[in-house]
């Protein structure tokens, strides 16, 4: 249920249901605490109840007879997210509480190109098994996602609580446009940054359920990458190198890497 209370300010009211299930060779398995060997879950059952809050400062849209897009505003996008788990209801067998707070904001810097960054914040408070935790998105693909970490393998970091920023820069042709060649292609610069902080309660996790190998936490430290690459070429191709900056010694990963994505920007 959405209500808008006034232009760029709405609430969404949200009851969700899930089961998940173990697909393909993954195994939920929880310690019997015993010594002896651990008990195979079939899924989880979960029910959980939010409240999600978005503010947009001088928002503009354009407004069609049942759907709007949003043209973006100058000003900071501000969301948060409320949400606890409902134990009671049905089989639904966890209970917990959930906070996350999302700021986005595109800035325009004149000659200097434009900057959009993003930032998010959370934490979760219960005893949980990890697909139920902040499982942080990463990326083993070809192709650039603006929304992961694109140097991070996929279920490689678990957090209960986490504040992650991104960064990128598009210059616009600020240094390109005075190379002759580089001019005339009409190729454009731009350079990025992607961190996150974070902690997790393994004693509390693996009461619920073992971790997979090759998970792990942030308690060590901050997760940072950075890139800088080409965009613009042909129109519409981004070719980017990004370098992963911690966590190195970690199996399956590369310090550097390229990634390519299609890129409109009018």
């Amino acid at each position: 249920y959405q209500r808008e209370w006034f232009t760029r300010l709405d609430n969404t009211f949200q009851l969700r249901y899930r089961t998940l299930y173990p697909l393909g060779d993954l195994i939920y398995l929880k310690p019997s605490g015993t010594g002896e060997p651990p008990t195979v879950i079939n899924a989880l059952h979960t029910a959980e109840i939010g409240l999600n809050t978005r503010f947009a400062y001088k928002e503009k849209y354009v407004a069609g007879d049942f759907a709007r897009v949003s043209l973006g505003t100058s000003y900071p996008i501000v969301e948060l997210h409320l949400a606890t788990g409902l134990p009671n209801l049905g089989t639904r067998e966890y209970g917990y509480q959930k906070i996350v707070a999302h700021v986005y904001q595109r800035l325009q810097l004149g000659t200097f190109g434009w900057m959009r960054l993003n930032a998010e914040a959370g934490k979760i408070w219960g005893s949980l098994p990890y697909p139920l935790l902040i499982l942080h998105s990463g990326n083993e693909t070809f192709y650039d996602d603006d929304l992961a970490f694109n140097t991070m393998n996929y279920f490689e970091f678990i957090s209960d609580r986490y504040a992650q920023l991104f960064m990128e820069h598009h210059f616009d042709g600020l240094l390109f446009n005075r190379i002759p060649l580089l001019r005339r292609l009409k190729w454009r610069e731009l350079v990025e940054a992607k961190a996150v902080v974070g902690s997790l309660d393994l004693e509390k996790t693996e009461k619920e359920m073992l971790l997979l190998p090759g998970m792990y936490s942030l308690n060590h430290g901050p997760y940072v990458e950075v890139a800088a690459g080409v965009e613009n070429i042909l129109k519409v191709l981004t070719v980017e190198g990004l370098w992963r900056l911690r966590y190195n010694d970690h199996p399956y990963t590369k310090r550097f890497s390229l990634r390519l994505k299609l890129f409109l920007n009018f």
